[in-house]
């Protein structure tokens, strides 16, 4: 009696462990893995890795904008530029006296070091006074 007790035991645990590790769904199984494929076609598909024009261009303007911070602070006779590393803020002081010629000075200085214009530069304070000598 006990020898049939000991096999109906083993063949309750064996159907246990089969339903436990096959029937009952696991965490694995709602976890797909993806995979990307290449398509097929012969164009070029857009990919977030691919170097895109919009890139080249923040790049250009970000590098653009490091190269000047390396030449600051700067004075020039109508204007004063300097930046703020703590702060990052650009700050420009335009001569109050001479407007017109500050503001063409400040752009000629930004367009000889490759910047195309002043959005180039985020955090940019202008503040215009009257500049010493």
């Amino acid at each position: 009696m006990t020898k049939k007790l000991l096999i109906i035991i083993g063949v309750v645990i064996v159907f246990l462990l089969f339903v436990v590790v096959f029937l009952l769904p696991s965490k694995n199984k709602d976890e797909k893995t993806s995979v990307q494929t290449q398509p097929t076609t012969s164009q070029a598909v857009p990919n977030k890795y691919y170097w895109t024009q919009k890139n080249r261009e923040a790049s250009k303007k970000s590098s653009a904008v490091g190269d000047l911070i390396d030449k600051l602070p700067y004075k020039g006779e109508d204007f004063s530029m300097s930046y703020d590393i703590n702060e990052d803020i650009f700050t420009v002081l335009l001569n109050s006296g001479n407007i017109a010629s500050a503001n063409k000075e400040f752009d000629l200085f930004l367009s000889g070091n490759n910047i195309g214009d002043r959005g180039w530069i985020s955090n940019l304070v202008i503040k215009k006074e009257a500049l010493r000598p």
